[in-house]
């Protein structure tokens, strides 16, 4: 009974030792995810950047179309965007329409589209989450 219990408890302390892999609860061996980061920011109809993490610029390119620009490389992250007003100027809401989002060439540069809801291009204001 002894000589069991000794067994069950060597064993139960090499796999504590060993780590995940030699327990069985994560059997593809993947390393520890990175601590999460996120980026933000909050672009107004104008391409004006009115705050955020780790943006650095914004700029309208035409008519619903911006670039914001990110401290960082972003290829590895997913991203975010919703209509949001940059300012309480005008309303405290936004009007519905699409935004839709993509990485550009440039791997700190994200492409914002926005337009109303009968599809065409539209100005409008948003917030972008960034999260890698």
């Amino acid at each position: 009974m002894l000589l069991q219990f000794r067994t069950v408890l060597l064993t139960s302390l090499a796999l504590a030792l060993a780590g995940p892999c030699a327990a069985g609860t994560n059997p593809r061996h993947l390393p520890p995810a990175p601590a999460a980061f996120t980026y933000d920011a909050v672009v107004s109809e104008h391409g004006d950047l009115a705050r955020g993490t780790g943006a650095i610029s914004a700029t309208r390119t035409g008519k619903g179309h911006y670039l914001v620009a990110f401290d960082a490389d972003l290829s590895a992250c997913v991203v975010v965007a919703a209509f949001g007003r940059a300012s309480t100027d005008g309303g405290a809401y936004e009007k519905p329409g699409f935004i839709s989002t993509s990485l550009t060439d440039d791997p700190g540069v994200v492409a914002v589209s926005t337009g109303g809801l009968l599809g065409r291009q539209r100005e409008r204001s948003f917030h972008l989450i960034v999260g890698c």
